[in-house]
């Protein structure tokens, strides 16, 4: 399978890197952590998004060796590296992810990135552990109250029971079609057909999701990033956090810049660490 292929190069760069991996068990399962150290000062936490995983976010970290002076990316219950338990659920990933992060960083104050599924947790971990927060942001982040029909619209892109749905879910995850995508899409599908992961995408039916009054316990200075060329999550997500924190859309920036803007998103972090020294 190709994108096996990418992922064990993608781990060994980091890994040539630096990166080390260390596994902490959880109530709800083992979980897999890369810890890459930096040049520069604090630590950033990277949290990824449903069915991504750490090794994925090697380009970025590359570009940002040189501002922090260690990064934290762990792998999420059920993705890469880490145990992934049949009956997976947001509120396992989260639980494991704390107990995680608790033995991590344990006092240390961070900054945060978050992407999608990432975005999610990385508010919710900041309303729960504002003292380990020193700045938040917030790539498309899930999360937002959707009504039934956003949710099933949402949830539909990932159920790829057909080649050309799985086509269509990697270009939405980026600025403009790629060309690669027919090549790994079939990997693409298998990954999401996981029990873990299709078992997670049904508990998130029942999820709670933000709202006014969760908001309002979010004390970091927060930055959300949605990109105009955002095709995957709906409008409302949006609508729903200007009102509760600042708001960037760059041109020709989709769901996950780290993987087809990693340039632009690496110099926009470096300046968001620095804005407050």
């Amino acid at each position: 399978m190709l994108m096996a292929w990418v992922d064990w190069l993608q781990l060994r760069l980091l890994r040539w890197r630096g990166a080390r991996s260390r596994f902490h068990d959880t109530p709800f399962g083992r979980q897999h952590v890369l810890d890459v150290p930096g040049r520069g000062q604090g630590t950033l936490l990277i949290l990824h998004g449903f069915g991504d995983q750490a090794s994925h976010f090697w380009d970025l970290v590359r570009r940002l060796q040189g501002e922090f002076g260690r990064i934290i990316i762990p792998d999420q219950l059920g993705h890469g590296l880490s145990d992934s338990p049949e009956t997976l659920s947001p509120e396992m990933m989260f639980g494991a992810m704390m107990s995680t992060l608790d033995a991590e960083l344990g006092d240390e104050t961070v900054y945060v990135f978050g992407n999608s599924l990432g975005g999610a947790l990385a508010l919710a971990y900041a309303q729960l552990r504002p003292d380990r927060v020193r700045k938040l942001m917030l790539v498309s982040p899930a999360g937002a109250p959707w009504s039934e029909d956003e949710t099933e619209a949402v949830l539909q892109t990932f159920h790829m029971d057909a080649r050309p749905k799985a086509v269509d879910f990697v270009h939405r995850l980026h600025a403009r079609p790629i060309w690669y995508a027919r090549f790994i899409a079939a990997d693409v599908a298998r990954n999401f057909a996981r029990p873990a992961l299709r078992h997670l995408a049904h508990a998130f039916r029942r999820s709670p999701s933000q709202s006014a009054e969760t908001m309002a316990l979010l004390q970091a200075p927060t930055l959300l990033i949605w990109g105009k060329a955002e095709r995957l999550l709906p409008r409302s997500s949006l609508d729903f956090f200007r009102a509760h924190v600042t708001v960037e859309e760059p041109e020709d920036w989709g769901h996950c810049p780290q993987l087809d803007r990693a340039p632009g998103l690496a110099a926009r972090i470096r300046q968001w660490a620095r804005d407050d020294e």
